[in-house]
């Protein structure tokens, strides 16, 4: 992922890290791009970066409890 400089997340511990020091000079867009580029979810920034990390950490576990795409049936009769 690129902003204005490039960084690597690629862990969910790497992606709470990086918002704990960076999530308010984040903007709207910012915020967005990275949920979608790391955990391919779209949401709009909260308005604490606690209720954001929360929020992440529901998601990843949802995320963390489906099958991967390759691992879908192609049929669900």
């Amino acid at each position: 992922m690129k902003m204005n400089k490039e960084i690597t997340i690629s862990n969910i511990d790497e992606l709470i890290d990086y918002l704990e020091l960076n999530y308010d000079s984040l903007s709207e867009k910012d915020y967005g791009r990275i949920l979608f580029e790391t955990l391919d979810v779209y949401a709009s920034k909260l308005e604490t970066k606690e209720e954001a990390i929360k929020q992440i950490l529901d998601y990843h576990k949802l995320i963390s409890s489906r099958p991967k795409q390759w691992e879908k049936p192609f049929f669900m009769d």
